[in-house]
């Protein structure tokens, strides 16, 4: 499985010049944690909520909301965004993504093709990907864990059990 076919297709982007208010927003409206940072169509960052929260005044702040908000008006993604980003491929197997994820200490990849974003790739899509591999999204099934000896042929053991109780 393959990146390209997980992936969220036509991310929602901010520029360089939105202000973090405006992230902010666009953030609570869509239920995310995460948005491109985009200049034309090539990857410029990414800002996330944690991002936002690092750069803003303490809740313990003096500051009345419409100050507040003021300030996060006249800030800029510029200012906040992350800059090195990891980013991953259409092509990039779904293991991969998964562990460069893993690695970087990273929830998303923007997905790339040549020089422009064409996805997003989450940690969430990623656990879709574990839960409909373990047919938790489809019909109610069953699961049997066995814990068997290290020794050859014991799982064709279990796989004659198994068919000579079906016949």
């Amino acid at each position: 499985m393959f990146v390209g076919e997980r992936m969220s297709r036509n991310p929602i982007t901010v520029t360089t010049d939105t202000s973090i208010l405006k992230v902010k927003n666009l953030l609570k409206e869509h239920d995310i944690d995460q948005l491109p940072v985009v200049e034309g169509r090539k990857v410029a960052g990414i800002i996330t909520d944690r991002d936002i929260r690092d750069n803003s005044p303490s809740p313990a702040s003096t500051l009345s909301v419409h100050e507040l908000n003021y300030l996060l008006s006249e800030m800029k993604t510029e200012k906040v965004m992350t800059r090195k980003v990891f980013t991953t491929t259409p092509g990039t197997t779904i293991e991969e993504a998964a562990r460069l994820i893993n690695k970087k200490h990273v929830n998303s990849l923007p997905v790339v093709a040549g020089d422009e974003l064409v996805g997003l790739i989450t940690t969430c899509d990623l656990l879709n990907v574990l839960l409909d591999f373990m047919g938790v999204h489809s019909t109610p099934s069953s699961r049997v864990q066995l814990r068997l000896p290290g020794n050859t042929g014991e799982i064709a053991k279990i796989e004659s059990l198994v068919k000579s109780e079906l016949r």
